[in-house]
């Protein structure tokens, strides 16, 4: 990388040249986090109404408050598109004819467990493979390739070895399994290994309990890592795999030290027990279409193309050699007597190989790999992935001669071009940018559809012109419900890289939003390699509440977790964006049987008093007259007498979220299971967009007349708690809901949530606001605070009208030490009365 000289400082110092722009003054600030003190007093709704405001164009996201700052207001970002009159799926046909029986049944799950051979390097037979399920890279050529593997005799201290075709440096590696369940990585690091394959996951099923170790370990040494899957297609699609690997593991950053996931396709291992041949029963053409199926699945979800690891003979053998996959990296298996033989013959569509397993024993553990290229060459092909550049991501992120793509996100900038390849981070070119007033931003939107139980990952490099430069840099969710994660930054006159990680938690998004805040306003800023990558949000640590706990929530591709409840049913997903809620696929059922259904079980240890919320979008399947009755139920199973609670719902042609509280009263439940029934017969019931949460506020919904753990920041503020036959208005969950005005702007209402975080989780506060008086709007701010330690927060403006509006904000941890969560409502207008409902924390 280069890094700018003094010269190149004094050469740049132009930049002072560039005229500041005019801009826009920052709205009024939100207080900092208020000393919570209880107070209760009647509310008083006979204020003289102020004449309603005209809510704002929705403009470019604007910044969330720094946390240790004055917050400032936020914009609304552009509006979801409404959804486009769908054609009804064709219905399933219904075979099911069980008598319905309204209590459930939880069912057992499974897990897959490694057996590795302790202490030992090497791997088992294939059999002992095939007993546990769990196969390692290359375990099928041996019995299928005896010709193509000889001797195994490199046990030469691993470095840069010459490549013996080209005469050019590569890096030596490895890649391990479960069957190496220990590795003493500092020893692996001593003896030259520079990067490794780690297995995650194989078929649709199993999942490596040693990854997450293994991983850690070369980590902590400094190795280049990546994940692999073994496939089995066989057993299921190339999509369904792609998508089961993806989210056990099988992710890919853009940081320079994770490789591209991979595709392990090698002979099917079971022929003696699934009566297939090497090529698990599918033609050619069968298995050329599930590579496909694989390898863009992986694409679409992690923004790069997948390895693929395999030997030529079985790519023969199985894709009639194929030559449609030369995008994809090889990675090539092939064993020979002497490392100066190179690799032999390579499949079509290839001319040169990635990586290259020459042995499966050697100096160190597993199987022994090169990489060819030298380890800069390695480091460079991690940060840009298997085909050089995310698919849905970034245009000219490193500048090269032009700002294509990039524009002025909140408000006027300056911006100019430097071409100097001596002083640019990456390439030859950069951006200068500077502003005259705080919050102005240079952003990029990013069409992509993202899913709940994704992440995107954003990073730039930054460095100020002459002194330190700070700002804000944000990644936006854009499209049905907002979401948004940033990480402040101070730069001085030396390169700098800024992470920005976006967990998807609230809802699906069509695009991203890239977008760099500036807030010096004397000093030039440079940006350069701006990159966006994609795969899993991380999964949250066991006893700890998830986003969201259900399996495939938005039916993407597959049913996941979704299966028959309580009798059969015909049970499918349908791929066609016009029809989903949101993303491209929603599932779809019918019965033939009143009250049969589709749920989920979901492992769980709530406590006594939590609160879980279940929430799903219906809509019905038969067309514009004909609707579908059924009723949305939440059980907690266990040891004792099963607890639940329901809601009966009627879905029309339009889509209807549908919501449920469950309050946990026994300490013995084991098992949540959400649970859908559907009492209309002959027409299919369309679902998308699910939702299994944990509450951490207490009374979030005020039901049984309860303000339990609230409070209010000041004596001039007024609430009162009433139900919907008390005042006209229907409460937006449950019986009740809360009402409070105040006299002095920016008092506030709040609860703080006793509550220990870890650097990395993201919480999500949201609330469901709107005016009493229809003809007036009220403006607040909702923030949620991370206290203890060095305090975080961020917050979003909103102006509520007549009608129910859910408010979202997001705060990722960023700061150790928070010891509680305050989620706390700031009220702006005066004299007017504000609703509140359906609060919650997770």
């Amino acid at each position: 990388m280069n890094r700018l000289t003094r010269n190149a400082v004094a050469a740049m110092a132009a930049c002072t040249a560039l005229v500041m722009a005019g801009g826009l003054s920052l709205d009024a600030a939100v207080a900092a986090p208020t000393t919570a003190t209880a107070a209760s007093s009647t509310v008083q709704i006979s204020a003289t109404p102020a004449p309603a405001p005209t809510p704002s164009a929705a403009s470019a996201p604007k910044v969330a408050p720094s946390p240790s700052v004055t917050p400032s207001a936020s914009a609304t970002p552009p509006a979801a598109t409404a959804p486009i009159a769908p054609t009804p799926a064709p219905p399933v046909t219904s075979t099911a004819t069980a008598t319905p029986t309204p209590t459930p049944t939880p069912t057992s799950g499974s897990a897959s467990t490694d057996v590795p051979t302790d202490g030992v390097a090497g791997d088992p037979t294939l059999e002992q493979m095939n007993e546990a399920h769990n196969h390692s890279m290359g375990s099928t050529i041996s019995a299928n390739e005896p010709a193509a593997s000889g001797p195994k005799t490199f046990s030469r201290q691993a470095q840069a070895v010459p490549n013996a075709a080209t005469g050019t440096a590569t890096t030596q590696g490895l890649d391990i399994s479960g069957w190496q369940p220990t590795v003493d990585w500092n020893t692996v690091w001593a003896n030259g290994a520079r990067f490794v394959y780690i297995k995650a996951t194989e078929s649709d099923d199993y999942t490596s309990s040693y990854f997450a170790n293994q991983w850690a370990g070369a980590t902590n040494v400094g190795m280049v890592r990546g994940a692999y899957h073994f496939a089995n297609p066989y057993e299921s699609s190339g999509a369904t795999q792609a998508s089961y690997f993806v989210a056990h593991g099988g992710g890919w950053s853009v940081d320079g030290k994770t490789l591209p996931p991979m595709l392990d396709i090698e002979y099917d291992p079971y022929t003696g027990s699934d009566h297939t041949n090497a090529c698990y029963g599918l033609s050619a053409s069968a298995m050329i279409a599930w590579i496909h199926d694989f390898s863009n699945t992986v694409r679409a979800k992690t923004g790069t193309l997948p390895m693929i690891y395999t030997t030529t003979g079985w790519w023969r053998t199985c894709t009639g050699n194929s030559s449609e996959f030369g995008a994809n990296p090889l990675f090539i298996a092939y064993w020979p007597s002497s490392i100066s033989v190179g690799a032999g013959t390579l499949p079509a569509g290839w001319s040169s190989y990635a990586m290259w397993q020459y042995a499966d024993s050697g100096i160190f553990p597993g199987d022994q790999d090169l990489f060819n290229g030298s380890l800069d060459a390695l480091k460079s092909f991690a940060s840009k992935g298997s085909n050089g550049g995310a698919v849905g991501s970034l245009v000219n992120g490193s500048f090269e001669n032009s700002t294509t793509g990039w524009f002025p996100g909140n408000g006027p900038v300056n911006q100019l071009i430097y071409t100097d390849p001596s002083a640019a981070e990456d390439g030859s070119s950069f951006l200068a940018s500077n502003t005259a007033v705080p919050w102005h931003s240079m952003a990029q939107d990013v069409q992509r559809t993202m899913s709940v139980g994704e992440q995107a990952t954003a990073t730039v490099w930054l460095r100020a012109a002459w002194g330190t430069f700070s700002g804000q840099f944000t990644l936006w969710g854009i499209g049905n419900t907002q979401e948004s994660a940033s990480t402040p930054f101070t730069v001085g006159t030396t390169w700098q890289q800024v992470t920005v990680r976006l967990p998807i938690v609230s809802s699906s998004h069509s695009s991203l939003r890239f977008e760099v805040y500036m807030t010096t306003t004397g000093d030039t800023l440079f940006l350069d390699n701006a990159a966006l990558s994609f795969g899993a949000a991380p999964v949250a640590p066991v006893s700890r509440p998830s986003e969201n706990l259900l399996s495939n929530p938005g039916f993407e591709g597959q049913l996941g977790g979704w299966i028959p409840g309580n009798g059969d049913i015909n049970r499918a997903v349908w791929q066609d964006a016009s029809v989903a809620h949101s993303g491209t696929w929603f599932g779809a059922a019918n019965t033939a049987t009143p009250a049969h259904s589709l749920a989920q079980q979901v492992p769980a240890s709530p406590g006594i008093g939590d609160d879980y919320v279940i929430s799903i979008w219906v809509r019905a399947g038969g067309g514009v007259n004909q609707p579908f009755s059924g009723r949305l139920a939440l059980w907690g199973l266990g040891g004792g007498a099963n607890i639940s609670n329901g809601a009966d719902f009627t879905a029309t042609s339009q889509w209807t979220q549908v919501s449920v509280t469950l309050n946990v009263t026994r300490g013995d439940v084991t098992v949540l299971k959400p649970e859908i029934y559907l009492f209309t017969t002959g027409i299919n019931l369309l679902v998308d967009d699910a939702s299994l949460t944990h509450k951490l506020l207490r009374s979030g919904s005020f039901e049984g007349n309860s303000f339990s753990g609230w409070s209010t920041s000041a004596s001039t503020m007024n609430w009162a708690l009433f139900t919907g036959p008390q005042t006209g208005v229907t409460p937006e969950d449950g019986s009740y809901f809360l009402a409070s005005n105040t006299s002095v702007n920016g008092n506030s209402l709040s609860q703080q949530i006793a509550r220990t975080t870890n650097v990395g989780e993201t919480y999500t506060a949201e609330v469901w606001v709107r005016s009493f008086n229809p003809n007036q709007t009220f403006s607040g701010t909702l923030a949620l605070w991370g206290l203890g330690g060095a305090t975080e927060g961020t917050s979003t403006d909103f102006t509520a009208s007549g009608t129910w509006t859910k408010v979202t904000v997001t705060l990722p941890i960023t700061n150790a030490g928070h010891t509680q969560l305050k989620f706390e409502v700031y009220e702006r207008s005066t004299g007017q009365l504000l609703l509140l409902d359906g609060a919650q924390v997770y």
